[in-house]
């Protein structure tokens, strides 16, 4: 038989490898003598030249055993040297891979081999690199753990199979590529010594940790491949080797589309051929659908939409293109391929050809693709697996870029032996378009109105480079950890995408979901916002559902997580509350089921205005609310609740044999009382009774219980704090007093800042004759007689107490701050407190009193409205957005919005700098 100097020889002589003998002549070429006739010798230097790593390898005494064997018998003794034989196996499969390496790019570069044999060749010695690794390894474990373990002196391990995933699964593997294995085992038929106490788990995931080290480990002396076990059934919480039964259940569950046409291509490569077959026995029906697979086909429409694919792109170019991911790419014939056998390979098996063009050749034999597409196809995919053989062939990494060095590509030219480098690059962009519009008859792109920034594909366990790109033109500072969390999305890793239906119905929603947050302008932080809020649903096709039909909740979502982690929080517990952003603004009456009890009220109060405060929320950090009326349906909210519930009280205590019959008053103080509540606020009562002193009793307990109810978590949360520290006497009182104690208290002792606070008293609930008693007693306190002066210096000091005492907590706590909210509210008590005429609880209506009685100029009460309104704004929002917390900044989309509700003409702290100087003057004026 000849040998492979004298075949490469023969190849030569017909034509082949002419422009690598012209660069091995030339007077810039390495030099080194072979052993070989002067064509080869050119041939054999013009290869060191264009390609550094080969040249190490034509420098190594291996070379001349090549070139002195015929290629046929080189490639069968390195099957059996990588799959046994003497020697260390980590040295001795470096060793074999470097002879393969040099073995397979002389066949390929002299055109001896075609690249289907070059890339069978290569696979079929990665399978034998695998079967020695795995018996390598698994005499490691047995090491490891001192356990008798027996091993067959020959054959596979027993128990334990390596899965070929990819173009290993397929046999087409390139040049420098990984390889994709799934290690699966059966318990049942693996073989572990009497004393080995860790089980079968524990062994074969020390197996698959081992075999990753032998093949992979960067040594002196090289590594066999780079090995990826990422395709096991869900990798994130799997361990590297999964039992048949753990990949059944997952498959069955979980298992997407992508999945299903990466099993394409897999077929048992080394390890218990056994265990082997009945995985792929057992994955069949999950991968080929004897029905039209409508599921599958619904999915791929979504990933369409994803991809943005046009017919004679302007935009390929041979210099800097990546000949796999980027448009026109070998990925694009693949996807091609597979796409079309998940949808028809159930009913035909004929079209189930792992291979990529024996797959292109069987769906043109079907029917499904034109015979002329298929061998334009075929033609330009092996091309560009040339190209992309020659790229890895220079340093051997796993690239498949063309460089963008005008050098390095004048290299790859000579190594694909074309005349200069026009004729190389117009040959790569020729193939490149060529597939890219077959790809796109299939994907087009949608219309602009409906078409995504540029391709947003998210299948597989890896980056593609072209979303990747997409997601950094939209914004997104760290694209990797965006497109990483949408792929676990996919993968069912969270509980709302546990169902198949679930992650298709989310899949159609992800270019719109992503071109909302990119709008957002911090997408980063509202993405993690958003994923947060995903990561807790305990469900999500309902909710994924809900936003398919009104995208603009969605998006009204999508905004609030940006804006208000909280809400998200709060929403993404409970999904069901997204559903009150459909409702419209009116405030429907609360009311309770006849016959229910009082925990049961209790939780049905809770949940009503949990949603509706959560909508009225949402409107105000979205700046669509109208301040005023929204805290007037807040205060609305709390007085339904509070009489609900008083009256669920009642009938419970009437139960239980209870006198509830005595008259008691709930009275509204501060915000609550003005009917200015906000998100966040508590409840400021007080409980007056009329009755005698031995009814006292059980009026307490009436009021003990009412508190109870309306504070008291329960299954459904919280609903208000209750503050009761502003009825007589404060918090060494009574929890309620007595009509008469009331009327004492605020004639004969309460001080000046107690009968501030009465200005905002307000009558909640009570029987029309107590109601109109007290209304007489608070009316009397509020128009008694008072010195102005006296009065200013009171409030004057109630002020700096307070401000002694509370701080401002952040530049947006607009109430505690000098000139703030508190001055304003101090200002419109002095005026109620000294007019000697009824006044209106709500500030600005007295400020407005105060202006048309005189006692305020009217620029003055211009002033004083015009902050309270900026002021009041700013704290609907902050306690809509943050709850009681103070922020010390804002994000961009907060200010944009916080802006917007307040109507500043400028950045936000400005106004309320100048508002709050204003407020501070006037103060300081009108209480001198």
């Amino acid at each position: 038989m000849s040998t492979l100097a004298e075949e490469i020889s023969s190849c030569l002589s017909r034509g082949r490898g002419k422009a690598l003998v012209r660069l091995g002549q030339g007077g810039t070429a390495w030099q080194h003598a072979f052993d070989a006739d002067a064509a080869v010798a050119d041939f054999l230097r013009g290869v060191g030249t264009a390609a550094p790593y080969l040249r190490s390898l034509l420098s190594r005494p291996a070379c001349a055993r090549c070139l002195a064997r015929p290629a046929e018998d080189s490639l069968a003794h390195l099957l059996a040297k990588a799959a046994g034989g003497e020697g260390e196996p980590r040295s001795r499969l470096r060793a074999a891979k470097a002879e393969m390496a040099l073995l397979l790019a002389l066949t390929d570069l002299s055109g001896l081999w075609p690249m289907t044999k070059v890339t069978r060749s290569l696979s079929d010695f990665a399978d034998a690199c695998v079967e020695g690794a795995l018996r390598a390894a698994w005499e490691e474990v047995a090491q490891l753990r001192k356990a008798d373990i027996p091993l067959p002196e020959s054959g596979p391990v027993p128990g334990l199979s390596a899965i070929a995933m990819g173009k290993l699964g397929a046999r087409e593997l390139n040049y420098s590529s990984d390889i994709d294995l799934i290690v699966v085992y059966d318990p049942e038929r693996m073989v572990l010594g009497p004393d080995d106490r860790m089980g079968a788990k524990a062994a074969a995931v020390r197996a698959a940790q081992a075999l990753l080290s032998v093949l992979s480990d960067q040594t002196p002396e090289g590594y066999v491949f780079r090995t990826d076990l990422r395709l096991r059934p869900d990798p994130s919480t799997t361990p590297l080797a999964v039992s048949l039964e753990r990949a059944e259940r997952y498959y069955e569950t979980y298992g997407q589309n992508w999945e299903r046409a990466a099993h394409i291509k897999a077929r048992a490569c080394a390890g218990d051929r056994a265990v082997g077959a009945e995985y792929l026995r057992m994955i069949a029906p999950f991968v080929w659908r004897r029905t039209l697979d409508y599921a599958a086909i619904s999915d791929i429409h979504a990933v369409k939409k994803q991809i943005h694919a046009r017919k004679g792109n302007p935009d390929i170019v041979a210099a800097g293109g990546d000949v796999k991911l980027g448009p026109g790419g070998i990925r694009e014939v693949e996807f091609f391929v597979q796409t079309q056998q998940l949808i028809f390979g159930g009913r035909a098996p004929e079209l189930r050809a792992p291979a990529t063009l024996d797959a292109l050749s069987a769906l043109a034999a079907a029917g499904q693709i034109d015979a002329a597409t298929a061998a334009r196809l075929s033609e330009a995919y092996t091309t560009l697996r040339d190209v992309e053989h020659r790229i890895q062939m220079r340093h051997d990494n796993p690239s498949q870029t063309i460089p963008a060095d005008k050098q390095a590509r004048a290299a790859l030219a000579v190594m694909m032996d074309c005349a200069d480098l026009d004729a190389f690059e117009g040959l790569v962009e020729r193939e490149l378009v060529a597939i890219h519009d077959a790809y796109a008859e299939l994907f087009e792109a949608p219309e602009p109105e409906e078409a995504p920034p540029g391709s947003l594909v998210f299948t597989g366990v890896e980056d593609d480079p072209r979303t990747i790109e997409t997601l950094s033109r939209m914004g997104f500072g760290e694209p990797s950890a965006v497109a990483g969390a949408i792929r676990s999305w996919h993968q069912g890793s969270i509980p709302a995408a546990r169902s198949v239906k679930a992650r298709e119905v989310l899949t159609g929603l992800v270019p719109r979901l992503l071109g909302t947050i990119a709008e957002q302008g911090e997408p980063d932080a509202a993405f993690r916002a958003f994923d947060a809020f995903l990561r807790l649903l305990p469900s999500g096709l309902q909710l994924f559902s809900l936003f398919t039909a009104n995208p603009e909740v969605m998006d009204d979502v999508i905004a609030l997580c940006a804006a208000s982690p909280d809400l998200a929080m709060r929403m993404g517990k409970r999904p069901a509350l997204v559903e009150a952003l459909l409702e419209d603004d009116t405030l429907p009456p609360l009311s309770l089921p006849a016959g229910i009890g009082l925990e049961e009220a209790m939780d049905t109060v809770r949940r009503r205005v949990r949603e509706e405060r959560l909508r009225r929320s949402a409107e105000l950090t979205l700046a669509r609310a109208d301040v005023p009326a929204t805290a007037r349906a807040l205060s609305d909210l709390a007085d339904q609740a509070v009489d609900v519930l008083a009256d669920a009280v009642d009938e419970d205590l009437r139960g239980r044999g209870a006198d509830t019959d005595a008259p008691l008053a709930i009275l509204a103080f501060g915000r609550y009382g003005t009917q200015r509540l906000t998100a966040a606020s508590d409840l400021d009562l007080v409980f007056v009774y009329d009755a005698p002193p031995l009814e006292a009793a059980a009026v307490l307990k009436r009021v003990r219980r009412l508190v109870t109810a309306l504070s008291v978590p329960t299954a459904e949360g919280e609903l208000y704090e209750v503050d009761m520290k502003l009825r007589p006497s404060g918090g060494a009182g009574p929890a309620a007093v007595s009509v008469e104690a009331f009327s004492r208290y605020y004639e004969e002792t309460a001080r000046v800042w107690e009968a501030m606070a009465l200005t905002k008293a307000r009558i909640v609930r009570a029987e029309p004759q107590l109601e109109e008693r007290l209304d007489d007693i608070i009316t009397q306190r509020l128009i008694a007689s008072r010195d102005p002066d006296a009065t200013a210096a009171a409030v004057r000091d109630m002020r700096q107490r307070l401000a002694e005492g509370q701080p401002p907590r952040g530049p947006f706590d607009v109430k505690r701050m000098d000139g703030g909210l508190t001055d304003i509210d101090f200002l419109a008590q002095y005026f109620a407190l000294t007019s000697g005429a009824p006044s209106p609880r709500a500030t600005p209506d007295s400020l407005k009193a105060a202006g048309e009685a005189g006692r305020l100029g009217p620029d003055a009460a211009k002033t004083l409205l015009r902050a309270y309104d900026l002021f009041e704004a700013v704290i609907q929002f902050m306690r809509a957005t943050f709850g009681q917390e103070q922020p010390r900044g804002l994000s961009p989309a907060q200010r944009v919005r916080l802006e917007k509700l307040t109507g500043a003409d400028g950045p936000i702290e400005e106004a309320i700098a100048s508002a709050q100087d204003e407020v501070e003057g006037l103060f300081t004026t009108l209480l001198p």
